[in-house]
């Protein structure tokens, strides 16, 4: 059943994906009066088709990993309508459009699927205080677990976003007091006044967790959800579910304990107990280094359990139609920008391995995951997914929509075509390379998926 589920909702993801991508092709070809020959969602043998009066085959076929939108060549034997036109006759300009709207279409429907969300309403978290870090300035102010942030500077922060947003807009100005009224469950308000005049601004990545605070999110518990492929977790030998119960002796009662103890311990071997089942296991961590903020952290690979506050700690906020669109922009933005600056670390070789590359298991099993966790998480991941599509398809690799787009370009500063030879040798080298790093990922797929 498990198999079934998600193959299920790979297929579904997919699917609604590459649609979405295809018909941005599709109806800015048709708008351009461009005579379009097929319509493919999927490759392989076709399981569906149809014809419509305009002689464009509409295709679904068994291989749900692509498609494709075949507009009309002048050397094809297929007559073309009277009032259609050939893709090559159109103007550089028109055709740059017909492919970027794949792209262009996966970003609005990423945004369209935000705006859904926000305009339905969105659940936040009071910005109670989970836990505060040691020596911190939160901590040396005197906020303690349990505790409630009323507002900043006056103004009312409901939720966790709020309270955000306050500390963002107050670190780079000359007001570096910032006041914080909060109150825990017994006490009555308090105000709690620090000073940022000597704390470096640059170092806000989130100003709330650099302040020192843990926000009472969820309780993370120290049992294993998810092991990374290759990561030191794996090679230790963990399995799904396992129970942290000590490192080194010392007893792990939550995530935030073992986090901290395997962030300072990189390259340094520590035993491990958890419970598996009905019994005990010792194992052998020795984390691996990666680059945060220009320093070096342990890293284990494993992920921990993840339990959502009850209902008394959330609250749902629902929008206005014209502030979700803004809203949704904005979500979408942020990711887009997240996207690249991966991309970056990419090229530049900073933190990401080939080992991080995931193929279309780990697409299925996060498409199930989300899914159990309801419609609103299923459709925040597909969100991602199309933008990540979206952008990917626009990268300068001649199989891919980017690809096209350099010769158009190159083609419009030359004013002349790009011979055929050159295009051709360019597919195959770009053919062999995602070929390869497709292997790559697959590859990671199974042994992800064969070892945990």
């Amino acid at each position: 059943m498990h198999l079934l589920f998600n193959f299920f909702t790979f297929v579904v993801t997919v699917s609604i994906l590459i649609t979405i991508h295809e018909l941005g092709h599709f109806l800015t070809a048709r708008y351009y009066n461009v005579m379009i020959e097929k319509f493919s969602i999927g490759f392989g043998k076709t399981l569906w088709e149809k014809c419509d009066k305009q002689g464009t085959k509409y295709i679904i076929a068994c291989i749900p990993l692509g498609g494709y939108v075949k507009m009309l060549e002048n050397n094809n034997k297929i007559q073309k309508l009277k009032n259609k036109t050939y893709f090559c006759e159109k103007k550089n300009w028109q055709k740059a459009i017909i492919i970027a709207s794949g792209s262009i279409c996966n970003i609005i429907f990423a945004i369209f699927i935000y705006w859904i969300i926000f305009f339905s309403g969105i659940i936040n978290y009071r910005p109670v205080i989970g836990n505060v870090i040691t020596n911190s300035i939160a901590q040396n102010i005197g906020l303690t677990p349990g505790m409630e942030i009323k507002s900043i500077n006056n103004i009312a922060t409901p939720n966790w976003d709020t309270v955000h947003d306050q500390l963002s807009n107050n670190i780079n100005k000359n007001k570096t007091f910032l006041c914080i009224s909060h109150v825990n469950y017994y006490d009555n308000n308090k105000k709690k006044t620090f000073n940022l005049y000597n704390y470096e601004a640059n170092k806000f990545n989130n100003p709330i967790t650099d302040l020192g605070i843990i926000p009472l999110h969820s309780k993370i518990l120290p049992i294993v959800t998810k092991i990374e492929n290759n990561s030191a977790g794996m090679k230790a030998g963990f399995q799904l579910q396992d129970h942290i119960i000590s490192i080194n002796g010392e007893i792990i009662k939550d995530w935030k304990t073992f986090d901290d103890i395997i962030q300072k311990s990189s390259n340094i071997p520590l035993n491990i107990t958890v419970q598996r089942q009905e019994k005990q296991v010792n194992l052998i961590l020795c984390p691996t280094n990666i680059i945060i903020n220009k320093e070096k952290v342990g890293f284990s690979g494993i992920s921990p359990k993840i339990v959502l506050l009850h209902k008394e700690y959330q609250k749902k906020y629902f929008f206005h139609p014209i502030t979700s669109l803004i809203q949704s922009i904005q979500q979408t933005w942020n990711i887009t920008k997240l996207i690249f600056k991966k991309l970056s670390e990419i090229f530049y070789g900073t933190t990401i391995t080939l080992n991080s590359i995931n193929g279309p298991l780990s697409i299925a099993y996060d498409a199930k995951i989300a899914a159990q966790y309801g419609l609103v998480h299923y459709l925040i991941f597909l969100a991602i997914l199309s933008i990540n599509l979206g952008i990917m398809n626009l990268l300068p690799i001649p199989i891919l929509d980017g690809g096209y787009l350099i010769f158009l370009v190159i083609e419009s500063y030359k004013k002349t075509p790009i011979s055929p030879k050159t295009y051709k040798i360019s597919y195959y080298i770009s053919s062999i390379i995602l070929i390869i790093l497709m292997s790559i990922a697959l590859v990671n797929d199974l042994i992800r998926f064969t070892k945990i």
